[in-house]
């Protein structure tokens, strides 16, 4: 069997250490495929309406959640969300590691994948 999964990065309680530990929990839980997206509260939502209500809404957002786009204005600051976003996953907008080789791969064994 073959796990793929999605993840959202940029809510609230996501530390700086987010990517590190999502990282960790896909190679750990053997997942294939792993794309990872910022979050983006679409408007009309119960998340966008609270975001406004905070002052926390930004640009308007492409409506593609791994095109390294967000509306949110997360509480880690956007400087360390995009930092560790593009650390992380540089040139991609979809992350895949491969089992093949180890059940659990250094952190080296991401390939990126163009979309």
């Amino acid at each position: 069997m073959k796990v793929r999964a999605g993840f959202i990065v940029g809510s609230d309680s996501d530390s700086p250490d987010i990517f590190e530990r999502q990282i960790t929990f896909v190679q750990e839980s053997r997942i294939v495929t792993a794309v990872v997206g910022m979050l983006n509260a679409p408007g009309g939502s119960r998340l966008c309406e609270r975001l406004k209500k905070e002052g926390r809404i930004g640009r308007e957002i492409t409506g593609g959640n791994t095109d390294f786009t967000t509306n949110v204005v997360p509480l880690v600051g956007y400087e360390k969300l995009f930092e560790g976003y593009s650390d992380y996953f540089p040139w991609s907008t979809s992350v895949q590691c491969s089992l093949s080789a180890s059940p659990i791969l250094p952190r080296y064994g991401w390939i990126v994948v163009r979309s």
